[in-house]
């Protein structure tokens, strides 16, 4: 019998070996990247002291803190805007309604 497409058990064993090599390669470069990068931060660190350490600390939190700020002044004015938005809606549909109810 003769199976469309060929037989489900006809295992190519040189793909298989060339996908796997290949996504074994990259796993390693992803590795030895992320080592590196590490490296170099330690490095970057190991330059600074702790007054320097801490103020950067101090103005990554002021940043994230500001950004929070931000999302929640955000957050209000697009509320705002949606329940102006739905007020509107509303007018429509009743200028509509007494639109029809004249005809």
């Amino acid at each position: 019998m003769t199976v469309v497409g060929g037989s489900h058990t006809n295992f190519d064993t040189a793909g298989f070996s060339a996908g796997a090599m290949t996504g074994a390669g990259l796993v390693a470069a992803s590795l030895a990247a992320g080592v590196a990068n590490l490296r170099r931060q330690r490095k970057g660190f190991a330059r600074l002291n702790y007054d320097q350490l801490l103020a950067a600390l101090m103005l990554s939190e002021g940043l994230r803190e500001h950004e929070h700020e931000l999302n929640v002044e955000r957050a209000a004015a697009a509320k705002r805007r949606i329940q102006a938005l739905e007020l509107e809606t509303e007018r429509v549909k009743s200028r509509l309604k007494l639109a029809l109810v004249r005809r």
